[in-house]
């Protein structure tokens, strides 16, 4: 029996409450912990060994041990046991919801991988290996594991890849590229994409693959509509304009250009006013009345061309809806010509006439 404990029971008996209450602290945090770690065996056979002083303190004389030293150390033992029970619980329970994050952070990229419509190819940094989604293998018509043996250059018509190459140094740079691209499919048959590509952290690459076919077509198609129309508009000797409400040159034909003798770079974003003055006093009648009465608008007025001449010409003025904007169109005839054939028209009806009376004046004159 060590001097200690003869020299004040009173204090042995208080840290032997305070140890034998943080060994039961100890033991209930490990029965704790095995919820929290589901880790039976190992925290069963830690609490068991804690319950042990308590075992030898009810089995002492007087049930008090009386070595005041040995029970400090058992004392700091459960101390640092509490807390470092508590700490690995503690940090165990964060890692457990984190990783519990992590899987639903992954559950949802991997239903998105799986089930957005864009193809979507990872690959090295050379373009091997390649790991599709499945949009992917369906547009590209490969198994996953006939991508997993090409080449990222095997899915790009060759003749393309000889003018534009892939850039592969400026994804490893870090840049973003957003590119339109023939591609092949498995059977040969090709197809135009919008293709976007970025460098992962990973180190690996990652694109984007929209299938852009139909858009594609119905651009050129519209692209060829609007050369017909051009060819169309520009095959006309009248002139053809569309103004916005400002009355400035959104558009026009080569009849325009050809009338006010200006090119047609010029031409745009000019005030029609400028060529029309006389259309200025008459605009608000375009622009504030309905489009049936703008459709009726026709004028005989003056116009110039850029050196001053002034020339007669009659316009047609229709008021329409183009892209959700309405837009004023302006079909304009130069009526010099015109003018020109109705004044002859007129002199030779008036030498006719002067002929007439002549020849029936010397009808009278020689019946005289």
């Amino acid at each position: 029996m060590s001097s200690y404990g003869r020299c004040n029971p009173i204090v042995t008996v208080f840290i032997l409450g305070v140890s034998v209450l943080f060994q039961l602290i100890a033991a209930g945090m490990a029965l704790w912990f095995i919820r929290v770690t589901q880790q039976r065996a190992g925290w069963i056979l830690m609490a068991m060994k804690r319950c042990v002083p308590l075992v030898y303190s009810s089995q002492a004389d007087g049930g008090v041990p009386l070595d005041l030293f040995t029970e400090l150390v058992a004392l700091f033992v459960s101390i640092l046991l509490c807390g470092g029970v508590y700490k690995i619980g503690t940090l165990f329970r964060e890692t457990r919801e984190n990783q519990s994050r992590l899987y639903e952070s992954e559950s949802r990229y991997h239903s998105l991988y799986d089930e957005v419509s864009d193809g979507i190819v990872l690959t090295d940094i050379k373009g091997g290996s390649l790991e599709p989604n499945p949009s992917a293998v369906r547009m590209f018509g490969y198994s996953k594991e006939e991508f997993l043996k090409l080449h990222a250059a095997s899915l790009f018509v060759s003749q393309d890849l000889k003018e534009d190459p892939i850039e592969f140094g400026s994804l490893r740079e870090g840049k973003k590229l957003l590119k339109t691209r023939r591609l092949l499919r498995k059977d040969g048959t090709i197809f135009h994409a919008e293709i976007s590509s970025t460098l992962l952290a990973t180190g690996q690459l990652v694109a984007l693959i929209r299938d852009i076919t139909s858009r594609y077509e119905s651009e050129r198609s519209l692209q060829a509509n609007e050369a017909h129309i051009r060819a169309v508009l520009n095959s006309v000797f009248d002139g053809i304009m569309t103004l916005d409400l400002g009355g400035e040159i959104v558009e026009c034909n080569r009849g325009t250009c050809a009338m006010f003798r200006e090119k047609r770079e010029r031409l745009i974003r000019s005030r029609v006013f400028e060529f029309v003055p006389e259309l200025q006093e008459r605009w608000g009648q375009i622009t504030e009345g309905s489009d049936e009465a703008a459709e009726a608008l026709r004028w005989e007025i003056q116009a110039a061309d850029r050196f001053g001449r002034s020339f007669p010409v009659e316009l047609s003025v229709t008021s329409v809806e183009l892209q959700s904007e309405r837009r004023v169109v302006v079909a304009i005839r130069d009526l010099t010509k015109w003018k020109e054939l109705q004044a002859h028209v007129v002199q030779t009806q008036k030498m006719e006439a002067l002929g007439t009376l002549a020849g029936v004046w010397r009808t009278i004159s020689i019946m005289c």
